[in-house]
Parts: structure tokens; C-alpha cells; sequence
């Protein structure tokens, strides 16, 4: 064989040998990168539910306030109509003993 040819051959082949060893490379880097996304994507739905579920933890947190609040009413109501009944108990009392 022409040795010309013989060279330009060895160095196609070398220049294919190189082209693969860079495909393989290109080919594990976007492996890599596929990956990243993969794991940034689950994070992202991840911390989304998290969000979801604080707002609905933050809705029903005010409910309980609210809740809290109006119990805190009655609790008061309660107080001073038991304050009323024992004054009213404590004057029939004391009109008895008389």
C-alpha cells in the first residue's frame, strides 16, 4: 500500500480513536448532568409540597386563633356571669341568715 495512504489512514484512525474517547467523555458528562437535573427536580417538587403544606398549615393556624379567640370570649362570659351567680348566691345567703 501506498505508505502516503498508509499514513493518512493511521491518522484517521487516530483521529476516530480520539473522537470516541471524546464521545465517551461528552456521553459521562451528560450522564452527570442528567443526573444534577434529576435531583434538582426532585428537590424542587420536594420543597413545592413542603410550601404546599405550610400553606395549609398556616390556614389552619389562623383558624385556631380565631378558635382560640372565641373561646377566650366564653371563657370570660363564663367568668363574670359565675361572678354574678356567686354575688347573687353570697346576698341570698346573707338575707337568710339574717
Amino acid at each position: 500500500m501506498n505508505p502516503l495512504i498508509e499514513q493518512q489512514l493511521k491518522q484517521i484512525r487516530e483521529l476516530v480513536e480520539d473522537l470516541g474517547g471524546l464521545l465517551r467523555e461528552t456521553q459521562q458528562q451528560l450522564e452527570e448532568k442528567q443526573k444534577a437535573y434529576l435531583k434538582l427536580t426532585q428537590e424542587y417538587w420536594s420543597r413545592g409540597s413542603k410550601i404546599a403544606v405550610l400553606d395549609r398549615n398556616e390556614e389552619e393556624y389562623q383558624v385556631l386563633l380565631e378558635e382560640n379567640d372565641r373561646f377566650k370570649k366564653q371563657k370570660k362570659e363564663l367568668r363574670e356571669r359565675l361572678e354574678r351567680v356567686l354575688s347573687c348566691t353570697k346576698a341570698l345567703q346573707a338575707e337568710f341568715h339574717k
